[in-house]
């Protein structure tokens, strides 16, 4: 069995405690069996900048 299957949100807390003004402004979804191209198309994204690294996801956000 996949060892993520049992995760809990604890197993997260890490994600608010070290960027806590992502958790106000983005969501987390897993998603399996699509392509990420797959998945963008299917909600409706687009493309309008582009952001490397989990520290620039702050300022946008």
């Amino acid at each position: 069995m996949n060892a993520n299957a049992h995760a809990t949100a604890a197993d997260y807390a890490w994600l608010d405690e070290d960027l806590p003004g992502l958790t106000e402004a983005y969501c987390l979804t897993l998603v399996r069996g699509l392509t990420p191209e797959e998945v963008l198309r299917r909600i409706g994204a687009r493309e309008e900048l582009r952001i490397t690294g989990v520290e620039e996801l702050a300022a946008p956000a």
